[in-house]
Protein backbone atom coordinates (compact mmCIF):
# COMPACT_ATOMS: atom_id res chain seq x y z
CA UNK A 1 0.00 0.00 0.00
CA UNK A 2 0.83 3.65 -0.63
CA UNK A 3 2.04 5.35 2.49
CA UNK A 4 2.54 9.54 1.48
CA UNK A 5 6.03 10.87 1.87
CA UNK A 6 6.90 12.74 4.84
CA UNK A 7 3.34 13.56 5.79
CA UNK A 8 2.61 16.43 8.14
CA UNK A 9 -0.67 16.25 9.70
CA UNK A 10 -1.74 19.43 11.74
CA UNK A 11 -4.69 19.70 13.35
CA UNK A 12 -6.93 22.24 14.22
CA UNK A 13 -10.46 22.94 15.60
CA UNK A 14 -12.24 23.03 12.57
CA UNK A 15 -9.95 20.59 10.04
CA UNK A 16 -6.90 19.76 9.23
CA UNK A 17 -4.04 21.07 7.11
CA UNK A 18 -1.73 18.24 5.47
CA UNK A 19 1.24 18.14 3.27
CA UNK A 20 3.44 15.36 1.42
CA UNK A 21 5.91 15.19 -0.62
CA UNK A 22 4.49 14.81 -4.40
CA UNK A 23 5.52 11.34 -6.51
CA UNK A 24 6.54 12.28 -10.03
CA UNK A 25 4.55 9.46 -11.67
CA UNK A 26 1.19 10.49 -9.67
CA UNK A 27 -1.52 12.25 -11.87
CA UNK A 28 -3.72 12.76 -8.85
CA UNK A 29 -4.50 12.00 -5.17
CA UNK A 30 -8.15 11.62 -3.94
CA UNK A 31 -8.12 12.54 -0.36
CA UNK A 32 -10.93 11.07 1.71
CA UNK A 33 -11.78 11.64 5.91
CA UNK A 34 -14.39 10.36 7.39
CA UNK A 35 -15.49 10.66 11.25
CA UNK A 36 -14.61 7.75 13.50
CA UNK A 37 -17.41 7.97 16.14
CA UNK A 38 -21.25 7.81 15.66
CA UNK A 39 -23.91 6.13 13.52
CA UNK A 40 -23.92 8.83 11.01
CA UNK A 41 -20.32 9.12 10.07
CA UNK A 42 -19.78 12.35 8.10
CA UNK A 43 -16.94 11.95 5.00
CA UNK A 44 -14.96 14.47 3.26
CA UNK A 45 -13.84 13.25 -0.29
CA UNK A 46 -11.77 15.74 -3.06
CA UNK A 47 -9.52 15.03 -5.49
CA UNK A 48 -6.47 16.76 -6.09
CA UNK A 49 -5.43 16.97 -9.75
CA UNK A 50 -1.76 17.44 -9.91
CA UNK A 51 -1.45 19.81 -13.14
CA UNK A 52 1.82 20.85 -12.40
CA UNK A 53 4.62 18.30 -12.57
CA UNK A 54 7.54 20.59 -10.73
CA UNK A 55 5.71 20.79 -7.82
CA UNK A 56 7.50 18.38 -5.06
CA UNK A 57 4.94 19.48 -2.31
CA UNK A 58 1.29 18.76 -1.93
CA UNK A 59 -0.63 21.34 0.29
CA UNK A 60 -3.93 21.03 1.37
CA UNK A 61 -6.39 21.58 3.91
CA UNK A 62 -9.47 19.71 5.27
CA UNK A 63 -11.91 22.71 6.74
CA UNK A 64 -15.55 22.30 8.48
CA UNK A 65 -14.78 19.04 10.39
CA UNK A 66 -16.34 18.97 14.14
CA UNK A 67 -14.18 19.19 16.73
CA UNK A 68 -12.96 16.88 19.37
CA UNK A 69 -13.45 13.88 17.03
CA UNK A 70 -11.29 10.83 15.80
CA UNK A 71 -11.21 11.02 12.15
CA UNK A 72 -9.83 8.44 9.39
CA UNK A 73 -7.41 10.30 6.52
CA UNK A 74 -6.36 8.13 3.24
CA UNK A 75 -5.23 9.81 0.66
CA UNK A 76 -5.17 7.48 -2.67
CA UNK A 77 -2.58 8.32 -5.35
CA UNK A 78 -3.96 7.84 -9.33
CA UNK A 79 -0.86 7.01 -11.68
CA UNK A 80 -1.73 6.20 -15.37
CA UNK A 81 -2.79 2.47 -14.18
CA UNK A 82 -4.84 3.55 -11.64
CA UNK A 83 -5.49 4.24 -8.26
CA UNK A 84 -3.16 2.65 -5.87
CA UNK A 85 -4.71 1.43 -2.22
CA UNK A 86 -3.35 3.39 0.56
CA UNK A 87 -2.77 2.88 4.41
CA UNK A 88 -5.07 4.91 6.83
CA UNK A 89 -4.10 7.64 9.49
CA UNK A 90 -6.08 8.86 12.33
CA UNK A 91 -5.93 12.34 13.44
CA UNK A 92 -8.10 14.10 16.17
CA UNK A 93 -9.44 17.85 15.91
CA UNK A 94 -8.59 19.98 18.36
CA UNK A 95 -11.16 21.74 20.85
CA UNK A 96 -12.89 24.40 19.84
CA UNK A 97 -11.74 27.95 21.68
CA UNK A 98 -14.73 29.16 23.85
CA UNK A 99 -15.99 32.48 23.25
CA UNK A 100 -18.34 34.90 25.37
CA UNK A 101 -21.64 33.74 25.80
CA UNK A 102 -24.75 34.71 23.28
CA UNK A 103 -27.62 36.72 24.59
CA UNK A 104 -26.46 36.44 28.13
CA UNK A 105 -28.86 39.52 30.20
CA UNK A 106 -28.10 39.55 34.20
CA UNK A 107 -31.12 40.74 35.98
Amino acid sequence: PYVAANLQINETSEGVNLSWDHGKCINSYRIRSCEYEGDDKVCYEEELIMEESTKNKVIHTISNLKPCLDHSLQIYPSTVDGEIETEPHKFRTENSIPGPPEEFKVE
